[in-house]
């Protein structure tokens, strides 16, 4: 066998000008080394072809990162803007809803409250109505069966295929069937007791969870610890903490002072039932 060629060290990937091989002898099945000059042209050609594709890859790495950072910009720009709009939401829609105010019956709301468009607006739209034909008492409470019947009414009416199983809920009541559709699709739940409280008054973190539940439960963007310019969220139940981090949010939420365990007010169920409907419709 022949003495094997000193091997000769090159970068990995590149030829140098005396070449290696190992050959295998198909009758003894031994191995013997053999050297061979290449030609310098040709391997200063390889190791040029080498390098061009190693740039090239290079290259498509670069031009990858560069897109992906672009996408990254991107979707943050994307997210400032989303941020932008939820925040001046309530402004918008308070601005669609001003040019179709309609002429007010109501002797005890002026156009100087802060409550007027959107007590004229669910009047206009049939969602609530007031006490008397020239009353609406904004300061009065509103009871569940009351929040129940609006939402009703905000859905057209659907059928109700539900039978009545509440010991405090009569049949043929104005506010049965909203109670008893409420209840079918899971936006308004009992006591667990076998009463549904329809003449109860509802709570402003109550009335936010029925809205929350009616919208889908949506995400909540910004949870209501790190809910910033509000005071009173260390009132709010648990199970109604994202509800509420959500009225506030979309501006459905009157003033900085939460009170979440307080009855809502006529004026401020006006103010969510409106702000609720323009997104719905």
């Amino acid at each position: 066998m022949a003495a094997a060629a000193a091997l000769t060290l090159c970068p990995a990937g590149a030829l140098a000008a005396t070449g290696t091989n190992l050959v295998i002898d198909a009758d003894t099945n031994e191995a013997e080394m053999i050297s061979e000059e290449i030609d310098e042209e040709t391997t200063a050609q390889i190791n040029e072809e080498y390098r061009a594709q190693e740039a090239e890859e290079e290259q498509q790495r670069e031009e990858a990162a560069q897109q992906e950072a672009e996408e990254r910009a991107e979707a943050w720009r994307q997210e400032q803007a989303q941020e932008s709009q939820h925040t001046a939401v309530a402004t918008e829609t308070s601005e669609s809803t001003a040019g179709t105010v309609p002429a007010n019956p109501f002797r005890d709301i002026q156009s100087s409250d802060w409550f007027y468009r959107y007590v004229l607006d669910v009047y206009s739209k049939g969602l609530m109505s007031g006490i008397s034909d020239t009353e609406f008492a904004p300061s009065a409470t509103l009871t569940r069966g009351m929040v129940a019947s609006i939402l009703y009414r905000m859905e057209g009416n659907p059928a109700v295929t539900v039978s009545n199983t509440f010991t405090d809920l009569s049949d043929g009541q104005w506010y049965t069937n909203g109670v008893l559709w409420a209840a079918q699709e899971r936006i308004l739940s009992g006591y667990g007791d076998g009463r549904c409280g329809p003449n109860d008054a509802v709570t402003v973190e109550q009335l936010s969870s029925i809205l929350y539940r009616y919208a889908g439960s949506p995400t909540v963007r910004v949870s209501l610890q790190d809910l910033s310019g509000y005071t009173g969220k260390e009132a709010v139940s648990e199970y109604a903490q994202n509800a509420v981090a959500w009225a506030a949010q979309q501006g459905m939420l009157h003033g900085t002072d939460l009170h979440p365990t307080v009855a809502a007010t006529r004026a401020e169920a006006a103010q969510m039932f409106s702000l609720m409907n323009e997104r719905t419709v």
